[in-house]
């Protein structure tokens, strides 16, 4: 969870992977979208925690919702 944060939050990374996701097959669009809404919207707590128990003490939760929304929006088809 943490690298997922770290590289969409990264100025530099996050068009390069947020390209990949946008061109990737549907089915796997599919299944990054589901696992994003999990982790990042129904279950953002607990992965605020785990973010921070891994390292991530500087996230918030304000970036836990950016990335969640530029992951929906990536994997949206």
């Amino acid at each position: 969870l943490l690298d997922i944060v770290t590289i969409l939050l990264d100025p530099v990374a996050r068009g390069t992977a947020l390209a990949q996701l946008a061109e990737c097959d549907p089915v796997i669009a599919a299944d990054a979208a589901l696992h994003a809404h999990r982790w990042f919207v129904e279950q953002v707590d607990r992965s605020l925690r785990l973010i921070r128990a891994a390292g991530g003490l500087e996230i918030e939760r304000d970036e836990i919702d950016l990335v969640a929304d530029l992951l929906g929006s990536a994997t949206r088809r």
